[in-house]
């Protein structure tokens, strides 16, 4: 029929208020992984956003849950000794003050331990046996400048074997930790083969 009604009023009262408090620092745990990388875990407001700089230099951003929890599990090994900053961003884009914990890396594994050598007197390879800390790699440099790479046993002991006869000279070997960190070089003096008659001057 085309009826209209009377207009419907109704009351608006304008809120010109601008969230602008920033959220608290976050809370922060710091714990190095057995492989090298960092894990940074802790509380924030609700919901915010949560920026993570780690001592590398490298920035990730998690956000907090309902209950306020993050958690950030790092993905390259961390050497560097220093400080992981955090800051929390609300909905508002409020920062807060930065969360700053202090970080050292793992330690390097001790040098390897030369425990023996001797030489095939048939073809003259040359096998370096050693100890180091449990399943560690080992790198070691025979005289000539070969190298080679094993991994400790269950016990800590290795064993090394040329694939080649080798010259009297220096050796040297490195324990390798998970974090990638070297340890400070083993040094050992071969001899030689003393099956070979050297003649000198």
């Amino acid at each position: 029929a085309g009826n209209t009604s009377a207009p419907a009023t109704a009351n608006f009262i304008a809120d010109n208020a601008i969230d602008t408090t920033p959220p608290p620092a976050p809370t922060v745990l710091v714990q190095a992984q057995p492989d090298g990388t960092v894990k940074v875990s802790g509380t924030a407001e609700a919901n915010s956003k949560v920026t993570i700089t780690l001592t590398d230099g490298t920035t990730h951003e998690v956000t907090a849950g309902p209950t306020g929890s993050y958690e950030l599990i790092g993905t390259t090994p961390q050497n560097i000794t220093g400080n992981i900053t955090l800051v929390a961003k609300d909905a508002a884009g409020n920062e807060s003050v930065p969360a700053v914990a202090p970080f050292a890396p793992l330690p390097a594994p001790d040098a390897p331990v030369f425990t023996n050598e001797t030489t095939n007197p048939g073809n003259g390879l040359v096998t370096i046996t050693g100890t180091a800390a449990a399943n560690t790699k080992v790198r070691l440099t025979f005289p000539d400048g070969s190298v080679q790479e094993v991994t400790s046993s269950p016990t800590g002991d290795f064993s090394f074997t040329s694939a080649a006869p080798q010259e009297a000279a220096h050796y040297n070997a490195v324990a390798i930790g998970n974090n990638g960190r070297e340890s400070l070089p083993a040094l050992g003096s071969y001899a030689g083969n003393p099956s070979t008659i050297y003649n000198v001057g």
